[in-house]
């Protein structure tokens, strides 16, 4: 019994530290966003990303492109071959993203 008390004890601690980070984060004004923002600037991000050929840390270097969507156009990529335009990319992120995003991508020659 005595175990699984310290187990909860310690899980609750652990937890109660990760919120105070949070909180302590946000007040120093590092909002989420500038948490992501700040995270995409230390990776090497181009001016300019090719969508037919970035891997899954640059693709994700584009505002709104998170892990999952990244991982999307490498897989519609895998299955489709390259994207022959940038009106090609709103199959895979929408019509908005890609609207979103169009300034910041090229598409290489396939």
């Amino acid at each position: 019994m005595r175990g699984s008390a310290c187990a909860r004890a310690h899980a609750q601690r652990k937890s109660a530290v990760g919120v105070l980070v949070l909180v302590s984060l946000i007040a120093l004004g590092f909002a989420p966003e500038k948490v992501e923002a700040a995270r995409k600037s230390a990776a090497h991000c181009p001016d300019r990303v090719d969508i037919n050929s970035a891997d899954l840390a640059t693709l994700r270097c584009l505002s709104g492109i998170g892990e999952k969507r990244a991982q999307a156009i490498l897989d519609y990529r895998e299955r489709h071959g390259v994207f022959t335009g940038p009106a090609a990319l709103a199959a895979v992120v929408g019509v908005k993203l890609a609207a979103k995003v169009r300034p910041k991508i090229r598409v290489s020659p396939p």
